[in-house]
């Protein structure tokens, strides 16, 4: 009876350490699978709409990415522009001609993207300021 004692430590002895070592070597991990990166929210722009009297500025974020978005106008009379500080542009109506709706499409990581609604309610105006003048010499 003792010997068959022995050798039933023995085999469990045994039957954990095989136990330990199938864990130890990725008994755990499935075939093929990888964990999941990062997750990227919605891309937002602040705030939204946004008023354009002459030039206005918005910011932009996504959740999970921090690098630089770019931005693109629907309409050929408004401009928009990256500015500081990071991931803020800035908006403007240079010709001096166009009032009235306009958007700003903004992309961020892995193809996120969001429109920026703007109301232009007035044009930039080039005025010259009279010191810029300067005094006129005729010929004579």
């Amino acid at each position: 009876m003792r010997s068959s004692s022995i050798v039933w430590k023995q085999v469990a002895i045994g039957a954990v350490l095989v136990g330990i070592a199938v864990a130890a070597s990725g008994f755990g991990s499935c075939s093929g699978y990888s964990p999941p990166g990062p997750i990227f929210g919605a891309v937002v722009a602040t705030p939204n709409p946004l008023t354009v009297n002459c030039q206005a500025t918005f910011s932009v974020s996504q959740v999970g990415y921090g690098g630089p978005f770019g931005a693109t106008s629907n309409n050929a009379n408004v401009t928009v522009a990256a500015t500081s500080p990071p991931n803020t542009f800035l908006v403007m109506e240079p010709s001096g001609t166009f009032t009235g709706a306009a958007t700003i499409t903004v992309t961020g990581y892995a193809g996120g993207q969001t429109t920026e609604n703007l109301n232009v309610t007035s044009p930039c105006l080039c005025v010259r300021h009279h010191d810029m003048w300067g005094t006129r010499k005729h010929a004579r």
